[in-house]
């Protein structure tokens, strides 16, 4: 029978807490309603949406927007060419097919080339872009890498080689979405649609499918491989997400790469902090797609400690109460 960590405890109530909650509670009705529309407008999870495909929702109350992004940039449209997008439920059931004896291999070698050459190791660990170090040759290598990917038969790859390609092009398509935009304070200046983001927008196709990031992510990775460590392989150009990896993901390393980020994710200050007062603060990932943690708040629980350090998995075996979410969305430049 599993724990129940960070089981949700509410304060009892006393008898005039009770008459004065009857009270308020036409009140707190009209309130909530109006407080509800404005929190669908503030707080999104790192794909844009209300909702984080294909089945996980997220509370956007709790969720917390510490970016100093401005609002100079807002509204800005991509430097990519006009698309139409594909039907969401078409998409996954395209790229659901995979030949299980393919053999053939996709080259990510100048993807690496650039991430050797640009991605930083800052003060608090953390890799960061350095996106006003590309110069034209590195934004050309990107480009030629891009156009590569979109011209791969991507449907007669092994699943390993399959899972690898689609980690690959959301990151470096995220990184063309920010350099073609540089500079910007958050990912989130970048906001064609209105939506939070530039993750609805379509920006690149794949086999006669136009598609955009968070297709990538919430119909393609996570329905057909359904493994919770794809949230760290996937990297949306901001500090609180799991940072960008320093190696492009290949089929033969896949377990050991995404393992290894999981790891360091969990044992961050990112992703699980715990307060001088015992307070526990988590990322708004796990309460955005709480659905691919378990589920539920002891899911989630039992997900971090299989990755924490010993010590953090005893503060969190021991923790009892209800939990805090932020997110930073600051961009993942140097300082």
């Amino acid at each position: 029978m599993r724990r129940q960590s960070f089981e949700l405890r509410p304060a009892a109530r006393t008898p005039i807490t009770r008459v004065m909650s009857l009270v308020f509670i036409g009140a707190g009705i009209a309130i909530a309603l109006f407080t509800l529309a404005v929190l669908a407008q503030e707080n999104r999870s790192p794909d844009g949406t209300e909702n984080a495909s294909t089945t996980a929702s997220h509370d956007a109350s709790q969720a917390t927007d510490t970016s100093q992004a401005t609002d100079s940039s807002a509204g800005r449209t991509l430097s990519f060419p006009e698309l139409e997008l594909a039907d969401d439920e078409a998409v996954t059931a395209h790229f659901a097919t995979r030949d299980e004896a393919a053999t053939a291999t996709v080259d990510h070698a100048s993807w690496g080339a650039l991430l050797d050459r640009l991605l930083r190791v800052a003060d608090d660990d953390l890799n960061r872009f350095d996106y006003a170090a590309m110069n034209d040759d590195d934004r050309a290598a990107l480009d030629t890498y891009l156009a590569a990917l979109a011209d791969t038969p991507v449907s007669t790859l092994g699943p390993d080689e399959q899972m690898a390609f689609w980690f690959n092009l959301y990151n470096a398509l995220t990184v063309k979405v920010v350099i073609e935009h540089w500079p910007v304070d958050s990912i989130r200046e970048i906001d064609p649609d209105g939506s939070g983001g530039p993750w609805k927008a379509p920006l690149v196709t794949v086999e006669s499918l136009s598609l955009s990031l968070d297709q990538i992510e919430n119909r393609i990775l996570r329905p057909i491989w359904d493994d919770p460590r794809i949230h760290y392989g996937v990297n949306c150009a901001s500090l609180s997400c799991p940072e960008l990896l320093p190696a492009p993901l290949t089929a033969s390393t896949l377990d050991e790469q995404l393992d290894a980020a999981a790891r360091v994710y969990v044992n961050s200050p990112w992703g699980v902090d715990f307060g001088d007062d015992g307070s526990l603060t988590l990322s708004s990932i796990y309460d955005w797609y709480q659905v691919d943690f378990g589920g539920d708040l002891p899911g989630v629980g039992a997900h971090l400690e299989q990755w924490a350090e010993p010590e953090l998995a005893k503060r969190l075996g021991a923790f009892s109460g209800t939990p805090g979410f932020d997110y930073d969305w600051k961009i993942n430049a140097p300082l």
